[in-house]
């Protein structure tokens, strides 16, 4: 028997689009090692949005159980045998999520930015991802910025962070900080 099957949240908002008609969205992805070299992205049901048609088919997985396959029906679009549910898992976490296949799709979108291939590894890189996310900070009541264009920087073991840019921010209300002695970057 093999390693226990790794499952992650990503704080990534993913979504994934065939024949230009969004098929899911969310802001809740779960990263599933199904091989141990890169993981497989996995949507709450409810996140989505095609209409999944059982096609009476199955497959078996040692670590998974067995799935139910559907096909993805969207816009008159339709994509044999493209998504599964493991509703018997031994995995509690997998019974609500479904799989939709890399390949029979035709774009994914991490934040909105184009992944290929497959997910990227969290716990192998930095990524720092131009994302519309609606992001304001308040204070007090006062607001110091709202955005709709940051950029958000997902590193391993750190909360992402959102940077903004310049002109969505109310600068006018900032001072810098009486604790910075000095700033050891020109430019």
């Amino acid at each position: 028997m093999g390693e226990p099957l790794r499952l992650e949240r990503s704080p990534k908002r993913v979504r994934v689009y065939l024949a230009g008609h969004l098929v899911a969205d969310t802001l809740s992805p779960w990263l599933v090692w199904e091989l141990p070299y890169f993981p497989t992205y996995y949507f709450p049901r409810q996140d989505a949005l095609a209409e999944l048609v059982a096609n009476g088919n199955s497959e078996h997985s040692a670590g998974r159980g067995t799935a139910t396959m559907y096909d993805v029906a969207v816009e008159g679009e339709r994509a044999s045998g493209a998504a599964c549910v493991y509703a018997d898992s031994p995995l509690d976490r997998l019974r609500s999520l479904v799989r939709i296949s890399w390949d029979a799709m035709d774009e994914w979108l991490e934040e909105d930015e184009p992944v290929y291939t497959h997910p990227r590894d969290p716990n192998t890189r930095v990524d720092i991802l131009a994302s519309s996310r609606r992001v304001q900070v308040r204070i007090d009541g006062v607001e110091l910025a709202d955005s709709d264009r940051p950029r958000i920087v997902f590193e391993t073991g750190v909360p992402s962070r959102f940077y903004l840019p310049l002109s969505q921010v109310r600068t006018e209300l900032l001072r810098p900080s009486a604790t910075v002695t000095h700033c050891p970057y020109k430019g």
